[in-house]
């Protein structure tokens, strides 16, 4: 699932602490039914911002567990506050304005960031940074310790093998672990043909398993990755590009590892990855999309599992050129290649 990708050069980004980390995965939350939190979001929906601390309290009134009264501050949020496309848009403007000129970018970053601050608690409508900072405001008033955290996501194939700081996100404590979790992103759908969003919780970024969450967010401080065994920041910009339905579907063990394959033509590519869906009992189908090259070839395959319980296909490409490759679940991407040969 694809979302715009945001300069947080051009946010102020709060200082982090570093604290002992108990690790944490999201199945602690499996059997937990979240119906009266989310009933409770729905009860105050459109009650607005003018007191976000009140809000709060209202939410977490009648909830006993921490992770309910997170639940239902998350909820409201992603419910209530909408994506705005404007701040994007003037955020990459500036930036290509002033990327040679510090002094006038910091500048204008400072007006920028009471604006984003205005137009969030007037209007509900703000950026990344917006929804993070309102949800750390709300859970900490609550006693639930949240921090706000800057790093790197990717948005798109064009991103493979390079990125910058452009995203915020949050990490929350729940009885005594922290957990990973992103509003923005849990709140709304980019359509990627017409640019705009559309409302609809996305449940794979609540409390997500930090071995799924780190598919499509690095942050620039790695101890909240929440990971013993830290990828790099190189492997992360290197690897395919990973989707929402990559969290669902607990993808792993996916190769090729690198996102960018040059090749030359006639060679042949084994793509392979494993999840938690029975691809052979179920009516759920992979396939692997492979575009490009000749005009407007377009070649889909269906993906089966090999004797080693790998989902496992490969193709030889004949002709030179540029490629874009998808592997698919259920007609969702999980994984996206480019491939060029010549």
């Amino acid at each position: 699932m694809s979302k715009p990708s945001l300069s947080l050069a051009l946010i102020i980004i709060c200082n982090l602490f570093t604290s002992s980390f108990t690790y944490a995965q999201r199945h602690d939350f499996w059997n937990i039914n979240f119906r009266k939190a989310d009933s409770i979001a729905t009860v105050h929906e459109n009650r607005g911002l003018k007191n976000p601390e009140k809000l709060a309290e209202d939410l977490a009134m009648n909830l006993t567990t921490d992770v309910e009264k997170f639940r239902a501050i998350f909820r409201w949020i992603t419910d209530n506050i909408h994506y705005d496309l404007n701040l994007f848009n003037e955020i990459s403007e500036k930036q290509r304005r002033f990327r040679y000129d510090r002094k006038k970018l910091l500048s204008w970053q400072k007006r920028f960031n009471n604006k984003v601050q205005r137009k969030l608690y007037n209007k509900q409508s703000t950026i990344c940074d917006g929804y993070a900072s309102l949800l750390e405001r709300m859970s900490n008033h609550v006693g639930i310790s949240c921090v706000k955290i800057s790093g790197y996501c990717r948005t798109s194939d064009n991103d493979i093998g390079r990125g910058q700081i452009n995203h915020a996100w949050n990490a929350v404590k729940i009885d005594t672990r922290w957990y990973l979790c992103d509003a923005t992103w849990a709140s709304s759908k980019l359509d990627r043909a017409t640019l705009k969003f559309h409302r609809r919780f996305d449940r794979n970024y609540f409390l997500t398993d930090p071995s799924l969450f780190i598919a499509d967010h690095f942050p620039s401080d790695t101890s909240w990755t929440l990971l013993y065994n830290k990828p790099s920041l190189k492997e992360f910009l290197n690897s395919p590009m990973k989707y929402g339905e990559y969290i669902a579907s607990k993808v792993s063990n996916y190769s090729p590892k690198n996102g960018i394959l040059r090749i030359a033509k006639g060679s042949t590519v084994t793509f392979e990855f494993s999840c938690n869906v029975d691809l052979e009992k179920t009516d759920s189908q992979a396939h692997l999309f492979i575009s490009g090259a000749i005009g407007k070839e377009e070649i889909k395959k269906r993906i089966s599992q090999n004797s080693n319980g790998l989902y496992s296909i490969t193709h030889t490409f004949e002709n030179p050129g540029a490629y874009k490759v998808d592997a698919t679940i259920n007609g969702k991407e999980i994984l996206t290649y480019r491939v060029y040969t010549k």
